[in-house]
Formats: structure tokens, sequence, C-alpha cells
């Protein structure tokens, strides 16, 4: 069992705080979501971290609802949070299917 310091458990509660706050926003307005997902990419292409690009789409999945999510692209809803999760690997199916309901595309450079 892994034993978190005082400062990581409170690192740990800013961010799940912080996550509900995107969550409450992007449900809010979900005409942000596409800018939410656009900084996401732009933020991998930077960095090149697919953490945090996985969390944003699962962010994305969480504000939409699973639920609403595979009711309209006929997507597994337990299998979209498994995809966007931390340990989750989306197939290219699962990946541009979210894309493509948000109205991202993506171009080749």
């Amino acid at each position: 069992m892994i034993k978190l310091t005082p400062k990581q458990i409170k690192t740990l509660k800013t961010f799940k705080n912080f996550e509900a706050m995107q969550i409450k926003e992007l449900k809010a307005n979900p005409e942000l979501i596409r800018e939410y997902i656009q900084a996401a990419f732009e933020d991998y292409n930077q960095n090149k971290n697919i953490a945090i690009l996985k969390n944003a789409l699962g962010v994305v999945v969480r504000a939409i609802g699973a639920s609403k999510l595979s009711r309209k692209t006929k997507l597994d809803r337990s299998g979209l949070y498994k995809s966007f999760s931390a340990e989750g690997k989306p197939s290219l199916d699962t990946f541009f299917t979210l894309l493509d309901y948000t109205g991202v595309s993506l171009s080749a450079r």
C-alpha cells in the first residue's frame, strides 16, 4: 500500500477539486468544450504528456455525461470512463468518435 504524505494528500484533493470545477464549468457552458479540447492538444504538443490529454478528454466525457455520449455515439458507457481514465487506452475509434461528437477535428502538419 502506498503511503501519502499530508502534502501529497492536499495536492490530490486540490486536483480533484479543480477537476470538479472544470466539469461544472463545461456542463454550464458546453460551447467551451471545443476550446478546452484544443487547449489540451496544444499542451500535449508542447509537453508530450499523454496522461494530461487523456485526463482532459475524461473531463469532457464526464461534463457531457457518459450515458448521453453512449446513446448518441453507440459507444459503451463504462468503456468511455475506462478509456479516458489515467490507466485507459482508448481505441482510435473511441478517440475519434469523441472528437467528432464534440466537433473537434485533427489535421496533420
